[in-house]
């Protein structure tokens, strides 16, 4: 048997100038996902003891139907090798983080104002809505700062109908009581990998850096979204990974615009299509 770590990296656009990159790792145990922002499209290691580490293990390039996308796998014969490389891995994404600080989202100078209201204004509105910030009622604030928001801090997500406590930390939950747009939801509009399954249709995006999944259900423009927002479990994603190793129903997507997820279900959303 053996022991797996998924690379992806992805060419999502221009920013400032740059072409910005996400370089994504995914394991087949209960390691979180890493990620980070960068300038090129190839991801090499940073020092001497990872580059050795990969090389002890087997790696397999997979073909990819865009263009903007390369990505491939390493594995090892027991978890130990690869808890062994994925540590090492973690310490040099860490180090490509404070390299390419400037290209991360939560450092960005519009979020960062939009945390800064959402916390100086948590004591009179602990509960914040989708539909408020939509509505303007925080000027720093748009849906899509919100939920690059919930993604980074792990903001908890309820229905409108959830009865309200007292939030005990210094954070503010987050009201799903509207859709969210693929425009306000993800990096880029083109997925990285879909599929096909009994007349729905499978992406794998990104949403501020983590690779999600958004699976069809019901009229042709709406989405679950799997983990959800803040939701940082990998079985998902690598589950959907083995099957387009295996070419299993891949397409060719268009670009996601005018989709519609909610929010206000998926902490519970898991569905075990593969």
């Amino acid at each position: 048997m053996l022991y797996c770590i998924y690379a992806i990296s992805s060419y999502l656009g221009m920013v400032d100038n740059r072409g910005l990159f996400s370089f994504n790792f995914v394991t087949d145990g209960f390691q979180p996902q890493l990620y980070y922002y960068g300038e090129t499209g190839i991801w090499t290691s940073g020092n001497a003891q990872l580059k050795q580490a990969l090389v002890e293990l087997s790696y397999s390039q997979f073909n990819s139907k865009i263009p903007e996308v390369s990505w491939g796998k390493y594995c090892a014969s027991t978890k130990e090798q690869l808890l062994a490389a994925y540590k090492l891995i973690d310490a040099e994404v860490s180090r490509q983080k404070i390299v390419h600080r400037s290209m991360s989202l939560d450092m960005n100078e519009m979020y960062r104002s939009c945390v800064n209201e959402l916390q100086t204004v948590k004591k009179k509105y602990p509960y914040i809505s989708i539909s408020k910030v939509r509505n303007g009622e925080w000027p720093s604030c748009t849906v899509k700062l919100l939920l690059r928001y919930i993604t980074f801090e792990n903001l908890e997500i309820i229905a409108p109908t959830h009865k309200r406590l007292r939030i005990m930390t210094n954070k503010p939950s987050i009201i799903g009581d509207r859709y969210v747009t693929s425009e306000e939801l993800l990096d880029s509009p083109r997925p990285v990998i879909s599929l096909r399954f009994k007349n729905r249709q499978i992406h794998l995006v990104h949403v501020s850096g983590y690779l999600k999944v958004l699976e069809q259900f019901g009229l042709d423009k709406h989405y679950q979204i799997a983990p959800s927002l803040g939701d940082e479990s990998i079985s998902y994603l690598f589950k959907m990974l083995e099957a387009t190793e295996r070419e299993i129903n891949v397409i060719i997507s268009p670009s996601l615009q005018l989709i519609e997820i909610p929010l206000r279900e998926s902490r519970n959303f898991q569905r075990k299509t593969f």
